[in-house]
């Protein structure tokens, strides 16, 4: 069967009072006259030109009636076949809007589904569009059934007197005297017979309804709208809301109004109801995008209850209240999880999280917990009115329910749920969010974590999970290179923490620790010390000089300082912090193992090698002595002690230290932890100033593989890998590709800050590619931005031995550079 898209521009079809016209005057003139027919008399005609001019005459009407210029009958913006026949009689159905659009292969899909097994339901949400699909599949596809028809399937009063309405309008037997079950026996029989067919059951939620009406024999199609999307006798297709091109090409903006159009689009979650009713409401009232979408904002609840549409008796907003109504009293507690459920992330609700339990939860909540049969009936009664999509691994419910659900409540009721929320979601947040085994875990709940903390924090309640979220959400952006999103929800929790406020931890000066950290990673190193000592600060005033958590934060600012070029001041952080970890927890506790890490360091950027491998030596020597020879932490020890050996110019230590590194992490924590690609880094490293680079460069490839499954290909970290394979490509008379790397790496580091050391490194080592190729012109760019970080005087030339990466400018991964131990006592 042809089909082509029909369209709302004007066409040229067949007028038939011309045509019928013209045909009478033909036929006039063939009998010369006397004729009557189709509503035209001619008269008797006697002369051979008056019959010649009568033909005439007939022939051009015809050629007038086809070349008639009129309006194409087919506004919808859809597939629709050639051969359009009359649809059959039916009992009123809906109308299709005439603005229907897209859809397109949820109808091929339908028509196969329906082919193959003859029963399919069209489920969703209330307002996705599931009728108007269905009035389309019947428009698209009349030709195939003799017999359609439309049946209103919420409840048997309704069903039955559409059903019963088959008899009639097909002159079945049926007595109307007899009783109603023998009535419908007699269509269902009629039907058995037949096969060509298609009833539509319109918004039914009972299979069990809709098999009462069904024939014996799979004969004929049936076609069932729903929001319940569990059948067990029909294929099942799940009926997604818009796409975000179709919803704007429904709404049909100025281009002056697209961006508004999107916007509208996605706070209505591309629902086509809700659409639909924005659209007539704006129309009604002539109210922009924008003036709609802010009073959408402002008032969703009630914007959603106005608007009149013809096509579908009720509004997003009622459509909504029944469904909730209907399950408050099936099952209360699973509008609770509904409500629960509206104040986290729409997507990916981990079942983990939501069965979880501890003594903050509420106790309205804990059959949930303690009674998996009723957890599992919440999620089918919410899943059958389509209020929640569930899966194996958890929950997805649609913005615009979310926005509905929450708002639906009182004030009361909305700042108890945000605050159960918050509590759930701190709950499910792992404590460690930089150890990589929980990553997968953490990387599910975040979103939650973030959307739960953002309703608590609106409603001013549950604010020490709010900022122990944030402080932990925080934390673990700055791990996953995401700086600029981690700063953002830290601040989110200073501006709580700078607020009076009735809880002890987390503290500010925690918090500015882990922002301190994450403006460093950022290379933004004086705003990072600005904020590392005012926490400093703080926390003397409210712990004291000698407090152990107060050397969590002296940590972080040396390695700020050390960033910055002051050794002298970076050593004396490390030293005092140090000093207070001895005295409070003694001198071989694993917290003096990262001091030494950090201190050493120092002593390795300052020229004192043998200063540095004595710092790494006695970590190493604590954390076996705590942990054991062969623990991550060891691995970490081992990997500084063999940065600084090679320092010292012992590449022998160096290679057999960076080896046991890998052993021990490979070890522990298997072959695609991002601890053994830092231990990788360091070993390649150590290989390529060995001269054995072809080794080097495939250790640096295992390293890079992992980073970038890890973290991405844009972590800063994957620039460092990049930079040292550019070492070893170019050592492998690879020029073009280590210039590619560079420039690589200088991309991922290029922030716009310019104030990044490994940048710097970098920029350097570019200057000198560039300068190998001949570029001169990108060389001394590159080589100025360099000396703008490092704040060296300008040179106009690239360096001395242009074109050969200097091993000093080659980077490593320093372990332990700044972690946040604030549980230390």
């Amino acid at each position: 069967m042809r089909r082509r898209r029909w369209s709302v521009r004007p066409g040229r079809r067949l007028d038939p009072q011309l045509s019928a016209s013209g045909i009478v005057c033909v036929a006039a003139a063939i009998a010369a006259g006397g004729v009557e027919m189709l509503g035209v008399r001619i008269p008797v005609v006697d002369s051979p030109v008056r019959q010649l001019l009568l033909a005439g005459l007939g022939l051009a009407l015809v050629a007038a009636s086809v070349f008639v210029t009129t309006r194409d009958i087919a506004a919808e913006e859809m597939t629709m076949a050639t051969d359009r026949v009359p649809l059959p009689p039916s009992t009123p159905r809906p109308k299709l809007t005439p603005r229907f659009t897209g859809r397109v292969g949820l109808l091929t899909e339908a028509h196969e589904s329906l082919t193959e097994q003859r029963r399919l339901a069209l489920a969703g949400l209330g307002g996705v569009g599931k009728t108007q699909l269905a009035l389309a599949y019947v428009e698209n596809y009349r030709s195939e059934y003799p017999v359609v028809w439309w049946l209103r399937a919420e409840n048997r009063l309704t069903l039955d007197d559409d059903f019963l309405g088959l008899a009639g309008a097909h002159g079945l037997p049926v007595d109307p005297a007899s009783p109603q079950p023998q009535q419908i026996d007699v269509i269902r029989h009629w039907l058995e017979e037949r096969d060509n067919w298609l009833l539509v059951f319109d918004n039914a939620e009972a299979e069990d309804l809709v098999d009462d009406y069904l024939p014996q024999r799979r004969s004929g199609h049936v076609l069932v709208t729903t929001r319940n999307q569990h059948w067990r006798n029909a294929a099942v297709i799940i009926v997604p809301p818009w796409k975000r091109s179709e919803s704007i090409a429904f709404l049909a903006p100025p281009a002056s109004q697209r961006n508004d159009a999107d916007a509208l689009a996605a706070f209505l979650g591309d629902l086509p109801l809700a659409l639909d009713q924005a659209s007539s409401y704006m129309q009604e009232t002539s109210t922009s995008i924008r003036d709609y979408l802010d009073l959408l904002r402002s008032r969703t609840a009630d914007v959603l209850a106005l608007g009149s549409l013809s096509n579908y008796p009720r509004t997003v907003a009622s459509t909504w209240l029944t469904a909730v109504a209907t399950i408050r009293k099936e099952l209360p507690i699973a509008q609770e999880l509904l409500n629960l459920c509206a104040f986290l992330s729409p997507e990916g609700i981990p079942h983990t999280m939501l069965r979880s339990w501890s003594p903050e939860h509420p106790r309205r909540l804990r059959p949930l917990h303690d009674d998996r049969i009723v957890y599992n009936q919440a999620v089918s009664i919410l899943s059958r009115y389509s209020l929640l999509q569930a899966s194996p691994d958890g929950l997805t419910v649609h913005r615009l329910v979310q926005t509905l659900a929450r708002q639906s409540l009182t004030a009361a009721d909305r700042r108890r749920c945000a605050g159960i929320a918050a509590i759930y979601a701190e709950h499910a947040l792992p404590l460690d969010v930089t150890a990589a085994d929980n990553w997968p875990v953490s990387d599910t709940v975040v979103p939650h974590a973030l959307a739960a903390a953002r309703h608590a924090a609106e409603h001013n309640v549950a604010l020490r999970q709010v900022v122990s979220l944030y402080a932990r959400v925080g934390e673990y952006l700055r791990i996953q290179g995401q700086y600029a999103q981690a700063l953002g929800v830290l601040g989110a929790a200073t501006d709580i923490l700078r607020r009076p406020h009735d809880f002890t931890t987390p503290d500010l000066p925690e918090i500015l620790t882990r922002t301190g950290m994450a403006l460093r990673a950022s290379g933004r190193l004086p705003e990072a010390f600005a904020a590392l000592e005012e926490a400093i600060q703080l926390g003397q005033a409210n712990l004291g000089q000698d407090h152990p958590r107060l050397a969590v934060t002296l940590n972080a600012a040396g390695t700020v300082l050390r960033g910055l070029g002051s050794l002298g001041k970076a050593r004396d952080y490390h030293l005092r912090a140090l000093t207070i970890l001895e005295r409070a927890l003694g001198g071989d506790h694993p917290a003096c193992a990262t001091t030494l890490n950090n201190l050493g360091n120092v002593e390795r950027q300052a020229g004192d090698a043998d200063g540095a491998v004595r710092a790494h030596e006695r970590a190493v020597d604590i954390r076996r002595a705590h942990f054991g020879v062969s623990h991550p932490d060891v691995a970490t020890s081992l990997n500084n002690l063999s940065n600084a050996y090679a320092d010292a110019g012992n590449f022998a230590a160096a290679r057999r230290c960076a080896e046991q590194a890998v052993e021990i992490d490979t070890e522990t924590l298997g072959t695609r932890h991002p601890a053994l690609a830092a231990d990788l880094i360091n070993h390649g490293v150590i290989l390529h100033e060995l001269g054995r680079s072809e080794e080097a460069s495939q250790v640096l490839e295992q390293s890079l593989g992992i980073y970038e499954k890890a973290f991405g290909a844009a972590h800063p970290d994957v620039a460092v890998i990049l930079n040292d394979l550019a070492a070893v490509r170019q050592a492998l008379g690879e020029p073009e590709q280590a210039n590619d790397l560079l420039a690589r790496a200088a991309s991922i580091l290029d922030t716009g800050t310019d104030t990044d050391p490994n940048l710097a490194a970098v920029l350097h080592n570019l200057s000198r590619a560039c300068a190998a190729a001949g570029d001169s012109a990108g060389a001394q760019d590159a080589l100025r931005r360099s000396q703008v970080i490092r704040a060296e005087p300008a040179v106009t030339d690239p360096p001395a031995g242009a074109g050969v990466i200097d091993a000093s400018w080659l980077l490593r991964l320093d372990k332990d550079v700044a972690t946040a131990e604030f549980d230390l006592e």
